[in-house]
């Protein structure tokens, strides 16, 4: 399954829309509805949060501080999503060791993330992982930006 999120804000499963999102630029916070639902992603210390009706649903806990690699817990399922190398720019999403999934930027030139997988996610997993790889992916471009001389 494709997932993407897409122009707008619009998080799109295949070519169907499956949730609206507001993005805060300057901090790690979206307000995203899901099936109607209203879910706030966040950071919560060095953890990521998607809160529904006043409760933590979904939690994503760094390895630690050296690395981006998140283990993530949901209602569905537990998750791991991280750099395949330091070279790569792609974030390998796995459960139970095993790869089902990888993101990246839907276009050269944009930021917007782009997850493939071999198995299909719930809606707010799949939103909730997108969400994660872009911040990932802007942590890391912001870091990248600031070592080169």
């Amino acid at each position: 399954m494709r997932y993407l999120w897409g122009k707008g804000d619009v998080v799109l499963a295949g070519d169907a829309p499956i949730a609206s999102a507001h993005r805060a630029w300057f901090r790690e916070r979206a307000e995203v509805t899901i099936g109607g639902a209203e879910w706030l992603f966040r950071a919560v210390g060095s953890d990521r949060v998607g809160e529904s009706q006043g409760q933590v649903r979904i939690r994503a806990r760094r390895r630690s501080m050296w690395t981006s690699r998140y283990d993530i817990d949901t209602a569905h399922g537990s998750y791991s999503l991280g750099a395949r190398s330091i070279w790569s720019s792609r974030l390998v999403l796995t459960r139970h060791e095993t790869e089902i999934g990888e993101t990246r930027r839907s276009s050269l030139w944009g930021n917007r993330p782009e997850l493939t997988t071999t198995t299909d996610l719930s809606a707010e997993d799949a939103v909730f992982v997108l969400w994660l790889a872009y911040l990932i992916t802007a942590r890391d471009d912001s870091t990248s930006a600031s070592t080169v001389t």
